[in-house]
């Protein structure tokens, strides 16, 4: 299964405006602005509950995860042909804050390039030296800019490629999940030579938690969750076309739904015989290795879940094939469309009937 969380709450650390505060702006901004004086960075805040998450891992129904944090670019120009993103857990607690970037005057309450808290009656500095261990923090000009661990390595390298961005952090969120450091969110920045580097203008815009669309920063969890027994059924006959189709796919599912959606594959034109029930009722089965699902936004045929070898495979029990699907990791009021693969006889085949449903508050 491919589940997805979305963040809760974010910030960009503006190194130019060093004690700005945009806990509510519409984007996650990784930009850098290059003056007479030096290089200006931009770094990233992100925080995730990962409540339902550790829920699920205590009583076993996710094991052996892997997770991917997924940002998805508003804008990109004069970004450089190579770069590298890097993600860090944050080693300090911090407040996201309720600021925009046009306010006027500029908001300073909440976390801010300089502090990792700000209200009326106190405020409180990122470190900038004195580091615990396994943690640090770096600047060019101005001071803070973050703390976090080092002792993680997840990173992007880009070369001319797509900006948006999927990082590979099961490392990271294994060791929230089993308390080995605090959930303090992740920390977002370029590389250390691209945020020195004083040759580049570059503009590197995301959509935040607050952008209100459908590309909000993810969390992906991906386990292998299939199980396959066949019992009595058997595999179509081989060369023969066959039918895939939901059997009691609904047109509305509450948001908070866990499901199975049984799956009917038989054969497209059955061997006519002599028999007490029809052979169009024949219930067949494909093989795990063989037989993936999909599912993409129904307007926009974009893919939320995409066709995996591992993680989207369609199960099997005595009554046919099935699919099982936690639709919290999916954006409510919206129109879904699930699709299946079948890789049979040498070639891939796609079944894409408009098997639509929709996911409501």
């Amino acid at each position: 299964m491919i589940h997805s969380i979305f963040g809760t709450y974010d910030n960009t650390m503006y190194e130019q405006y060093s004690k700005r505060n945009t806990g509510l702006d519409s984007v996650i901004d990784l930009s850098k602005v290059v003056l007479p004086s030096g290089a200006y960075n931009n770094r990233a805040l992100l925080s995730f509950d990962l409540t339902s998450i550790s829920q699920s891992v205590a009583v076993g129904e996710i094991t052996n995860a892997k997770y991917y944090l997924n940002l998805y670019t508003v804008e990109a120009q004069e970004v450089p042909t190579t770069y590298t993103i890097q993600v860090y857990p944050v080693s300090q607690s911090w407040v996201s804050g309720i600021g925009k970037y046009n306010n006027k005057p500029e908001t300073t309450y909440g976390s801010s390039w300089t502090n990792r808290s700000n209200s009326s009656l106190s405020s409180v500095e990122w470190l900038t030296s004195s580091f615990a261990a396994n943690t640090t923090g770096s600047t060019s000009l101005v001071s803070g800019g973050g703390t976090w661990y080092t002792n993680y390595n997840c990173t992007q390298s880009y070369n001319y490629s797509t900006t948006d961005i999927r990082i590979d952090v099961t490392s990271i969120v294994s060791d929230w999940l089993n308390g080995t450091i605090p959930n303090n969110g992740f920390i977002i920045k370029k590389s250390q030579e691209d945020e020195n580097s004083t040759d580049r203008f570059t503009i590197l815009k995301y959509f935040s938690c607050d952008s209100h669309t459908i590309y909000q920063p993810k969390l992906e969890v991906a386990w292998e969750d299939a199980t396959f027994t066949t019992g009595s059924l058997t595999q179509p006959t081989a060369n023969k076309a066959i039918l895939v189709y939901p059997k009691n796919l609904k047109q509305v599912y509450k948001e908070t739904s866990k499901i199975r959606i049984n799956v009917g594959v038989r054969e497209k034109f059955p061997q006519i015989t002599f028999a007490t029930q029809s052979n169009y009722l024949t219930v067949n089965y494909l093989p795990s290795s063989s037989f993936y699902y999909s599912i993409q936004h129904a307007d926009t045929q974009e893919t939320v879940i995409p066709f995996d070898d591992t993680y989207t495979k369609v199960s099997c029990d005595s009554s046919g094939n099935f699919v099982k699907l936690w639709l919290d990791g999916l954006h409510p009021e919206r129109y879904y469309k699930l699709l299946f693969k079948v890789e049979k006889d040498g070639t891939e085949e796609y079944y894409d009937n408009n098997y639509i449903f929709k996911v409501v508050k």
